[in-house]
């Protein structure tokens, strides 16, 4: 039987395997799944298990597919949680730093002012704040 009569034979067994994959495991470059070396067994007339038990087997194949598509399904569901909660944080972030420039501007924009009331020969509000307050208390 050569490679691509193989990989046509696994298809009737739900088994997608191109004849340079077929390639690849006689070489020993890649291994089997589970599955794959049960249906090219099959396809090759060598039985793992007696012929009775193949139904059972098979079933127990087709569940174990089962549970890891609701493995690989959960694993993006969570992919995506992730995924958004990343751009979240992302958006928090430049939110951040902007809330952080914005201060910086006010500050600067503060100090200008409290320079200009100085030079005009005021005090800064704060200095004159608590002199007022201070003669309050006497």
């Amino acid at each position: 039987m050569t490679q691509a009569q193989l990989s046509v034979e696994l298809i009737s067994h739900s088994v997608d395997i191109d004849p340079s994959g077929v390639a690849r495991i006689e070489r020993g470059e890649r291994s089997p799944r589970f599955n794959e070396a049960v249906a090219i067994a099959e396809v090759l007339g060598i039985h793992l298990v007696a012929p009775g038990d193949a139904g059972a087997l098979r079933g127990m194949l087709l569940q174990a597919g089962d549970a890891e598509r609701q493995v690989l399904e959960e694993v993006t569901r969570l992919n995506l949680q992730l995924a958004q909660i990343d751009e979240r944080l992302a958006e928090a972030r430049t939110s951040e730093a902007l809330a952080r420039e914005t201060a910086a501007e006010l500050r600067s924009r503060k100090a200008q002012i409290m320079s200009r009331l100085s030079d005009l020969g005021h005090a800064p509000w704060e200095t004159r704040f608590n002199s007022q307050r201070n003669e309050a208390d006497q």
